[in-house]
């Protein structure tokens, strides 16, 4: 993603203190190891942005010629 590993996590770190409820949860290392995993809130925006993301693309898709001008 062409970020390091202290800024992604910077950056979820800010999501979560801006969400209602945590996007993202951690678990510290141990005899099984640490690890993180989404949240229903975290899966819930996700598939938000995922659809926003296909509607934008199918809107500039049929704009192709428009934007091709600029």
């Amino acid at each position: 993603m062409g970020m390091s590993y202290k800024k992604a996590w910077a950056m979820v770190d800010e999501l979560n203190d801006k969400a209602f409820t945590p996007y993202v949860i951690t678990q510290k290392g141990g005899k099984k190891g640490g690890g993180a995993e989404l949240t229903k809130a975290g899966k819930d925006i996700v598939k938000t942005y995922r659809k926003v993301l296909a509607k934008v693309s199918s809107v500039l898709d049929k704009h192709k010629s428009l934007l091709d001008l600029v």
